[in-house]
């Protein structure tokens, strides 16, 4: 079951969930032509930033993102 977003969703690409989702969108079709399943693995590590003092880990809100964007975006499983 593929999960829509809302109508009234702001779906330009400039917006950060709309870009995940995209992404996201692109390697589970790619996966379909394949006939393998998409899985998808969250950001666990730290982002790179020039500052190595600046480096955090992504915040809960961010992992919610990531995760939602793969289930729209039609993943089989997240790991």
């Amino acid at each position: 079951m593929l999960i829509t977003p809302p109508s009234d969703y702001d779906v330009t690409s400039s917006n950060a969930l709309t870009e995940t989702y995209i992404r996201t969108l692109l390697y589970v079709k790619s996966a379909e032509i394949s006939k393998k399943p998409c899985l998808m693995h969250l950001q666990t590590f730290t982002w790179q930033r020039s500052n190595l003092s600046n480096r955090r880990f992504p915040t809960i809100l961010e992992l919610r993102n990531m995760m939602y964007s793969g289930l729209c975006a039609g993943v089989k499983g997240i790991l």
